[in-house]
């Protein structure tokens, strides 16, 4: 690599490696009601893990029609216009996606008990969605903030307060969940839900004191363009986002039907797989806004150097992590839950998320390369194909008709990411002929 795409490389780097921070506390927060989850008991555990499955649907939807949000600022940049007058319109959709997502959420609750989960899991389950869906509106409006930060290169603090917000969860969970310090009785898995809730609350009101302190004199005006643009970038975005989280959702709705040490497995793996995905996720958010901004001034040359950097750097990680869990499997599991019965059950699951951490990390950076130059729709369709017509149909004819179990609807979803990291290639592939880069 010469002085020049060292340049490109590092420079990526410098931008992911916050991002990459607040991405992981972000998921810590349900990563730490696992880890306390896990020093109470596997009931608990397999509750946490259904309960994520459930709050993700929506959850995830909601976050994914505010991801068009650090794109379209980045292409708006690259052509010269001031960011700082779109920041109170950015907060105003965020609040709107909000009430939206809560409604669905809470109407969503009532329909628990029809999936035909086990028994001892559903009031569980009921009772922590019935409070995590009031920490949506705070963690909506945080990532908004965040996505303009993120657009102007603006991510040290913002992603600092998110690993922050993380450790104060597990604080506050510890204390309500295990009696920590014995402040408080314990509330088992409600105290896990009002963690998170009073977490992420603290969360924003920082960070949007943090951004409109730095960001003086700010317009209040409303730009129907501007509200358009991430409006229909992001909705395809949320489509596809939502079709593989609720790929991994019903996986985990329908495993949940199977025995509670099953749940406890699987629950443990995805939040180490989710912890790890953090990465790419990062290095991929990052990456989208350098493509805006060269894709929005029309820089060729950068544009194509960042896309070979930063395929380069996730593919290294990703080959790294999968060669680190598998030689760090048990390790990694115990570190959640020390039940021996879960462990070894555990130990296969990790096994296939090892190799399918490569295919994952590879599909993300190319949808969000696509997004940084303005393109969505692509994803969402081979989403609908990889995931609901590839992972699920080949993960539940394993799982439940070869009893493969939960390592079964593992397999599936590895050759779910697989399928969809070998089209997006062909899409960018496509797109960058289109526009003579390639």
């Amino acid at each position: 690599m010469n002085k020049k795409n060292t340049s490109y490389f590092l420079d990526l780097v410098t931008l992911s490696l916050p991002i990459i921070l607040g991405h992981i506390g972000h998921v810590l927060i349900q990563a730490g009601d696992v880890f306390i989850a896990g020093r109470h008991s596997s009931l608990l555990v397999a509750a946490c893990g259904v309960a994520s499955g459930f709050s993700s649907l929506v959850f995830i939807a909601g976050l994914g029609l505010l991801f068009g949000i650090s794109p379209t600022l980045a292409r708006y940049r690259g052509a010269g216009k001031n960011l700082n007058q779109y920041l109170p319109q950015t907060i105003l959709y965020s609040v709107i996606i909000s009430v939206v997502i809560v409604v669905i959420g809470k109407i969503q609750i009532h329909f628990i008990p029809s999936f035909n989960i086990d028994k001892n899991l559903v009031p569980l389950i009921q009772q922590y969605l019935d409070i995590f869906i009031w920490s949506f509106p705070p963690a909506f409006m945080a990532t908004a903030i965040k996505e303009f930060l993120q657009a102007k290169e603006d991510v040290v603090f913002a992603n600092t307060l998110s690993i922050i917000t993380a450790i104060v969860n597990v604080i506050l969970c510890a204390i309500l969940v295990i009696n920590l310090g014995g402040m408080v009785s314990s509330l088992g898995i409600e105290g896990l839900a009002i963690a998170s809730v009073i977490a992420r609350v603290l969360m924003v009101v920082v960070l949007m004191a943090y951004a409109f302190v730095k960001i003086k004199n700010i317009p209040i005006t409303i730009d129907k363009e501007y509200l358009r643009d991430i409006f229909k970038l992001s909705v395809p975005i949320a489509l596809a986002i939502f079709l593989e989280i609720s790929t991994v959702s019903v996986i985990s709705i329908l495993i949940g039907r199977l025995e509670p040490i099953q749940s406890a497995a699987h629950s443990v793996v995805l939040t180490i797989a989710t912890i790890i995905f953090m990465v790419p996720l990062g290095i991929s958010s990052a990456l989208a806004v350098k493509i805006g901004l060269s894709y929005g001034s029309k820089n060729q040359i950068d544009l194509i150097n960042y896309i070979k950097s930063g395929i380069l750097i996730v593919l290294t990680f990703m080959l790294f992590s999968a060669f680190s869990s598998y030689l760090f499997g048990k390790q990694l599991i115990m570190i959640f839950i020390e039940d021996h019965s879960t462990v070894l059950l555990a130990l296969p699951l990790l096994g296939v998320m090892s190799l399918l951490q490569i295919s994952d990390g590879i599909q993300v950076v190319l949808a969000n390369i696509q997004r940084g130059m303005g393109v969505s729709k692509p994803s969402f369709y081979i989403s609908l194909i990889s995931y609901w017509l590839v992972a699920l149909p080949i993960g539940h004819c394993l799982g439940v008709y070869y009893s493969y179990n939960a390592l079964g609807y593992w397999i599936g979803l590895a050759t779910g990411l697989t399928f969809a990291a070998i089209m997006l290639a062909f899409v960018l592939r496509y797109y960058l002929k289109q526009q003579k880069f390639a």
